[in-house]
């Protein structure tokens, strides 16, 4: 599959998934790649931001496998 070819399925996966995910499903939704390497802290930082809005709002639920 040619460069191009791979790109347009790539945003054509990623529309399918930010409509399934926007559709109710949660309130906040991350799109990250598989070659991404995080800051010390990133994901305390990620749930502490969550945590707040769900302060702000009772609607937002936050699980974890951890």
């Amino acid at each position: 599959m040619g460069r191009v070819q791979w790109r347009s399925k790539q945003n054509l996966d990623y529309a399918f998934l930010m409509m399934y995910a926007s559709n109710e499903r949660g309130t906040f939704y991350v799109q990250l790649e598989d070659d991404i390497l995080t800051k010390a802290g990133y994901l305390t930082t990620m749930r502490e931001f969550a945590l707040l809005q769900e302060a702000k709002d009772s609607g937002l639920a936050i699980t974890s496998n951890r």
